[in-house]
């Protein structure tokens, strides 16, 4: 009963499903794939030999960042995002000039923010505190993670 898998499925998420998800994956130690045939009976899976699993780019590492940036992320719908944050003084200023320096400016495609903007835009997707920056700026820094990694990654200390 050796079928071949040339079938492709797309399934939506909310971020609260997602997170449980990627949850159970984790604790099981196994990719999302794998745990999504699992709940599908009648599902063939793939008898490969036992490797890591691969990471599509929208999907989180298990262990936390760096996230894999999408390759066709609307750079267009950033730079909106950006220019509303450089038009609003002392509100994630650093944020919009390290991302607009490493997404925008360059000529080259990154796979990855480098950490310590990733951990500044994790912070704002999160914040501890709420006021009116953060107001402001959280749903912004959401929505850069849903454009870049299809999910917003949870803000590690």
């Amino acid at each position: 009963m050796n079928q071949q898998l040339d079938r492709e499925v797309t399934i939506q998420l909310n971020e609260n499903e997602f997170a449980t998800l990627n949850f159970i994956s984790g604790k099981l130690g196994i990719a999302i794939p794998e745990l999504m045939k699992c709940f599908i009976p009648n599902l063939p899976t793939s008898k490969e030999p036992e490797e890591a699993p691969v990471q599509s780019i929208a999907e989180p590492s298990l262990r936390g960042g760096p996230y894999r940036i999408r390759e066709d992320f609307d750079k267009a719908r950033i730079s909106e995002i950006l220019n509303e944050l450089f038009d609003e003084k002392d509100k994630a200023i650093t944020l919009a000039r390290e991302i607009k320096a490493q997404l925008i400016d360059e000529e080259h495609f990154r796979d990855t923010l480098n950490s310590t903007t990733e951990k500044r835009l994790l912070r704002w997707a999160h914040p501890a505190r709420v006021d009116d920056r953060t107001r402001f700026v959280k749903p912004k820094a959401r929505e850069i993670c849903m454009i870049l990694y299809g999910f917003v990654p949870e803000r590690e200390e």
